[in-house]
């Protein structure tokens, strides 16, 4: 087992413990990783798969520095409104004159929260997935700043669904 690198508390969400690591252009197994000391320990390994995070992620907001759009604008900074591409349909020149009235845009300040809790094996060149795990890693948490777009139902409706 050696030592890959130190890793920041950002990069330690990636390199979860049971993790493909690529250092160097190789893979790398993460034996063991020591949060207090922002280490990750590895063996160097040949395999035909790589690993992805399973991570979940909120966003609160802190404090809004500007919104504008919507039934009301605040903040001293006007924003320019930004528009929005649509695809080609018959209601699109409706959408397009009510989405001043639809969406409204914002930036300020943010705390965003995230948390590993597992990794799925996903197979070289047929992104399969072969397998999964679960992970029980430390909450990271971020203060920083964010500009959002908020849409209301009628507007988001015209959207595909993820």
């Amino acid at each position: 087992m050696s030592l890959a690198k130190s890793i920041s508390p950002a990069r330690s969400c990636s390199s979860t413990k049971k993790a493909i690591y690529l250092h160097g252009g190789q893979q790398h197994h993460v034996e063991h990783l020591d949060f207090k000391e922002r280490k990750a320990y590895v063996k160097r390994v040949d395999v035909d798969y790589y690993t992805d995070a399973v991570r979940y992620t909120q966003v609160r907001v802190l404090e809004i520095a500007a919104t504008q759009g919507g039934s009301e604008s605040t903040g001293t900074e006007q924003l320019e409104r930004p528009s929005i591409p649509l695809p080609p349909s018959s209601s699109s020149t409706s959408l397009t004159s009510s989405a001043s009235s639809t969406s409204c845009h914002s930036h300020g300040d943010v705390l965003v929260r995230s948390q590993v809790v597992g990794f799925k094996k996903i197979k070289f060149f047929t992104h399969e997935s072969i397998g999964d795990g679960k992970l029980e890693l430390p909450e990271n948490e971020m203060h920083t700043t964010s500009y959002w777009i908020t849409l209301e139902r009628p507007f988001s409706n015209h959207f595909p669904s993820a």
